[in-house]
């Protein structure tokens, strides 16, 4: 019987966070995980080889380069996408028709794409994986061009800043890879902070924040934006608690998905 994209998907977000846990391990361990055969398993381990997120040698497998460092668009594809695609869902709501709307790079920026892509309404975006999500009309992609960077699936640089700076837009979609009281939003992408600070600025309504659980209370090394720019951040329960009455007591508005 042939496994739904869902199933497969969730299968290999636990062999990730297995190995993120316990480094290094074995078919024959993934195999009794997962309650799949060894065979099932090695498909699944040769996807995440090929997206670059695992290693494989002589029958063991370990994460694909340092743990800490930026992890693939692949590899945070396949990771909490459930609570993504719940966030992705509420985060279309506060999108009115019409509108022209900043999306940045990222899986959750992604899912909304996939959620309003029908829409009348115009995205400008770097994100380069757009138009795979609005093929059949609907929405009107402006896609900024730029220095393509391949571990986000994003244009940055200065032509994409500048085509942003072109542009006014009425609702500005942010993805982050770390958000908190302490350092605000946060990326481990450097040449990605330029492009969100300035969709924020050029935003003439709510600037919207989508972050699965993972990312609240993490900080990278580069700040992109300030919390006072924020206008809505949408969660899912896996949050931390402490953290999000934090945010909320920094005047940030907090949307949560069960």
């Amino acid at each position: 019987m042939k496994q739904s994209k869902y199933v497969i998907s969730k299968r290999r977000e636990q062999i990730l966070n297995y190995l993120r846990e316990n480094g290094e391990t074995r078919v024959e361990k993934l195999s009794e995980l997962c309650q799949v055969s060894p065979l099932t398993i090695r498909r699944d381990l040769s996807a995440l080889e090929e997206s670059r997120a695992v290693l494989r040698s002589f029958g063991s497998v370990q994460l694909a380069g340092n743990s800490d460092g930026p992890a693939t668009f692949e590899e945070k594809e396949i990771t909490h996408r459930r609570e993504k695609v719940k966030i992705a869902a509420e985060a279309g709501k506060h999108i009115p028709e019409s509108a022209t709307v900043f999306m940045n790079s990222g899986t959750t920026v992604l899912e909304v794409l996939k959620v309003v892509g029908n829409r009348n309404i115009t995205v400008v975006t770097n994100n380069a994986l757009a138009y795979t999500c609005c093929k059949h009309g609907g929405a009107q992609i402006i896609c900024t061009g730029g220095t393509y960077f391949d571990l986000t699936k994003a244009y940055v640089g200065d032509f994409a800043g500048d085509i942003v700076g072109k542009i006014y837009a009425d609702v500005c979609i942010l993805g982050v890879n770390g958000i908190s009281t302490e350092g605000g939003l946060t990326t481990s992408v450097l040449q990605e902070t330029i492009i969100n600070e300035k969709m924020a600025e050029r935003c003439l309504g709510k600037v919207i924040v989508v972050a699965d659980g993972s990312k609240i209370g993490r900080t990278y090394s580069f700040v992109s934006l300030s919390l006072n720019r924020v206008g809505l951040l949408i969660t899912d329960a896996s949050a931390d608690v402490e953290e999000i009455d934090k945010l909320r007591g920094a005047g940030v508005d907090v949307v949560i998905m069960e």
